[in-house]
């Protein structure tokens, strides 16, 4: 049971992240989903910004 803690933590911050960049959006006068869509962007491990940023200590992450 302790080794889903951190998964399960992660998950919820993600959904708790998202929640409030719809809101932000909404108050924006935007579009929630482009809320969810730009958290997504940024915590997906595939596309993630913040690991692109820390591969290369130029930030480009195509080294």
């Amino acid at each position: 049971m302790e080794s889903t803690a951190p998964a399960i933590f992660e998950i919820g911050f993600v959904l708790l992240a998202a929640a409030i960049a719809g809101w932000l959006a909404r108050r924006a006068g935007l579009p929630a989903v482009l809320g969810y869509l730009a958290v997504g962007l940024v915590f997906s491990p595939s596309t993630s910004l913040l690991n692109l940023a820390l591969k290369s200590p130029l930030g480009s992450g195509f080294d």
